[in-house]
């Protein structure tokens, strides 16, 4: 498959209207062409559905788009007489989203779950609304790493147990004997990244929270923007930690990154984080050819301290190169280089911040070690799902992470968590098991941590149900007195002996007063 060039030639001679080249057409071009009337959205529409069935479903079956929503040639149909402008950016522009945005139309929303195949969701996510509203056609769902790649330890980077495998675009056909393919496309937004790079959208809104916007683009050579959290809003996407989680825009030049961004950085009221945003007007404002110049770009390697090269000292030989190439050219545009070695008390990991889980992935090199993930990350992870499966998710049966592992557990005999020629019963899914039973968000200290980073949802402790107290004295009377009600009198009990005591230990200071202030009134007589 042609590797897509970053810029071409306009999709027609002025005035025609013919196939759109999306394998080759940056989105900007794309817009400039519906603007012109030279390309209508039941057009783009149907040359992406055409090149998804070609490429995604049959040829190299790359395996990007989990799903296709049932109406979009019904959307772009109602925007063929809309053209792009300043309200309506995206007017027809054909746009994938990862399989954890949800939306509330007829597609599925699944993080690429087997659990949760049948799982709709309540409404769009922000930022569907957001695209809708510009005008965008909702083309499909993208396939990804499962749950984000929170799952298990060293799952095949672009796999899930609904969606099946995605292939690299550029090597699709170089698989080992397990289907895993050799040159990965990265994860976990893969199928987002994949079909930008092969031409099956315009563009793509992939998610991260560590890694997975910035990897798959990197092997599918595209364009993203990781933003800080709180710039796009986190409300109706899956989570994992939602201190770290955020979407990002995932295109195939930095102008449409930009163009994208515009629409999916806004405040929402469903994300407290995203009301203390920062952001200029316009993105594509300040892009030039020149924007290199004078810029300060920050190489975390120092050749004079070559002990302390915790990132570019890993590299191979052919990385260690390529990079330095890439630093050239940011030389040659201006740059200003700045080497440092990151300081070791910088580094990513230590004591308290990974969580042991045992690697029982039968695909890993280090399958029966300790893999040591983020311990935020599963500490987040419990709470922030159970949020979202009880305030989004419907049209099924799972309401809480354990019940996705239950899920796994009982269908380990018929369904496939795994590729390949695995025994089914060595399957994992050992960080949920993990993040399962830990306490997680909404108790103690965390209630001030997570009101630090814009919590979602308010905690759990704090939407707790005030039970009438006619109710309370039905239940002594029947004597079903809960086990909740049990704990309150506990606390309140123990609470009293603390009074008691309190008040004991005053008494027993007055009395000594007492006393002392009675020798010395004698001692005066």
């Amino acid at each position: 498959m042609k590797k897509p060039a970053r810029r071409n030639a306009s999709l027609a001679a002025a005035g025609a209207q013919v196939e759109p080249q999306l394998e080759d057409a940056p989105m900007s071009d794309i817009i400039d062409a519906l603007a012109a009337g030279r390309v209508t959205a039941t057009a783009l529409t149907t040359a992406c559905l055409a090149r998804i069935a070609a490429f995604d479903r049959a040829g190299p079956m790359l395996n990007a788009v989990r799903a296709l929503n049932p109406d979009a040639l019904a959307i772009a149909g109602k925007l063929d007489g809309t053209r792009p402008s300043a309200k309506r950016p995206l007017a027809g522009v054909p746009i994938l989203l990862k399989d954890n945005i949800a939306t509330g139309d007829r597609q599925p929303t699944t993080a690429g779950s087997l659990a949760l195949e049948s799982a709709r969701a309540r409404g769009d996510a922000t930022l569907v609304k957001l695209l809708r509203k510009a005008g965008a056609v909702i083309l499909g769902k993208a396939n990804l790493t499962e749950f984000a790649n929170i799952l298990a330890t060293d799952m095949p980077s672009g796999y899930s147990s609904l969606g099946g495998q995605v292939k690299n675009p550029y090597v699709p056909t170089l698989l080992d004997d397990r289907g895993i393919p050799v040159v990965d496309p990265g994860g976990s937004s893969s199928g987002s990244a994949v079909a930008v790079a092969a031409g099956l959208c315009a563009a793509s809104v992939g998610t991260e929270t560590s890694g997975s916007l910035l990897h798959p683009a990197s092997r599918n050579g595209i364009v993203t923007v990781k933003p800080t959290v709180g710039l796009i809003s986190r409300a109706g996407i899956v989570p994992i930690a939602h201190s770290r989680d955020t979407a990002g825009p995932m295109t195939r030049t930095v102008r449409d990154a930009a163009i994208l961004l515009n629409v999916l950085a806004a405040e929402d009221p469903l994300d407290p984080v995203t009301e203390r945003q920062r952001r200029p007007a316009d993105y594509t404002a300040d892009l030039a050819r020149d924007a290199m110049k004078g810029a300060r770009i920050g190489v975390p390697s120092d050749p004079a301290d070559p002990l302390n090269d915790s990132y570019y000292g890993k590299l191979p030989p052919d990385g260690a190169r390529l990079m330095a190439e890439v630093i050239k050219v940011l030389e040659d545009l201006g740059a200003i280089i700045v080497r440092a070695a990151m300081p070791t008390a910088g580094w990513i990991g230590g004591p308290g911040t990974t969580m042991p889980v045992l690697n029982r992935n039968p695909l890993s090199r280090n399958k029966g070690n300790l893999a040591t993930p983020p311990i935020v990350f599963l500490y987040e992870l419990k709470h922030d799902l159970n949020l979202y499966l009880r305030d989004w998710a419907t049209n099924t049966d799972i309401k809480t992470i354990a019940d996705i592992v239950a899920f796994n557990d009982s269908c380990r005999e018929s369904a496939a968590l795994w590729p390949g020629p695995v025994p089914r019963r060595q399957r994992d899914q050992g960080r949920f098991e993990r993040a399962r039973i830990q306490i997680g968000p909404g108790h103690g200290p965390a209630l001030r941590q997570d009101a630090r980073h814009g919590r979602l949802h308010e905690p759990a402790k704090a939407r707790r149900r005030v039970v009438p107290r006619r109710h309370r004295r039905r239940d002594r009377r029947q004597g079903r007195l809960s086990q909740r009600h049990g704990a309150r009198r506990l606390r309140f009990g123990r609470r009293r002996q603390g009074h008691a005591r309190l008040s004991a230990r005053r008494r027993l200071r007055r009395e000594s007063l007492e006393r002392a202030q009675a020798a010395a009134s004698r001692l005066r007589l």
